[in-house]
């Protein structure tokens, strides 16, 4: 879990799969699309706009916009 920029946001994974922006209070504020893994880390720019999740494939996924419906991009994992 990790706040938003200076906001009462918060940012939550889970084992369901889902990436969710949520307040303070627990209720969800929006849904962030296009996640496809167990994640089990993430990062937010203080700004709050770029995400950054690793999950279980070992995949870096990053959305530049919170509220952007796709990954702006995604990084695989080194090949040994």
């Amino acid at each position: 879990i990790h706040f938003l920029g200076i906001t009462d946001q918060l940012i939550a994974l889970s084992g369901d799969r889902q990436i969710r922006i949520v307040n303070e209070a627990g209720g969800t504020v929006r849904s962030v699309t296009g996640a496809s893994d167990f994640f089990h880390a993430a990062a937010v720019t203080p700004d709050g706009q770029t995400i950054v999740v690793g999950g279980q494939a070992g995949i870096l996924t990053v959305w530049r916009d919170s509220a952007a419906a796709a990954p702006a991009m995604t990084f695989p994992p080194p090949h040994p």
